[in-house]
């Protein structure tokens, strides 16, 4: 029996100078996860969307969801992406080697680049990271 690929996605803006509080408030949405951390005396604070959609969605299902969260912000959010990095994170685990792909539709791809967000995907394969991944910038 084929099994359709796991999925999740995460979209997150991310630099030395995030203020959670302010992204929040400039976006009039709350974070699902920020964070700072500090490495090698530097810091650097994520505030991050998530889909919470199931695993068994699809990647484009995920992806919609989290553009319909920032589609009323979209002209705060560009303006945010200026000062800090966004990336949409995405992450697909194959089970079934029948059903190793990757589609996007073109109103997605076009969307996500009108944001002028980073998008780097991450392929498992049954629990196995698979590669470093794709990442489109």
């Amino acid at each position: 029996m084929l099994k359709n690929p796991k999925s999740s996605a995460f979209l997150i803006l991310s630099s030395s100078n995030l203020d959670p509080i302010e992204i929040s408030n400039a976006l009039k949405i709350q974070p699902d996860f920020f964070n700072t951390t500090q490495e090698n005396g530097s810091s650097k604070t994520i505030w991050q969307l998530n889909s919470n959609l199931s695993p068994d969605d699809d990647i484009e299902s995920h992806i919609v969801a989290l553009l319909k969260k920032i589609a009323p912000v979209r002209a705060e959010f560009r303006e945010l992406n200026e000062e800090h990095i966004a990336t949409l994170y995405c992450s697909i685990e194959y089970s079934d080697e029948s059903k190793k792909s990757l589609q996007l539709s073109s109103r997605s791809l076009t969307l996500i680049g009108n944001l002028g967000v980073n998008m780097e995907v991450t392929q498992w394969d049954n629990h196995k990271l698979s590669g470093a991944g794709i990442s489109i910038i």
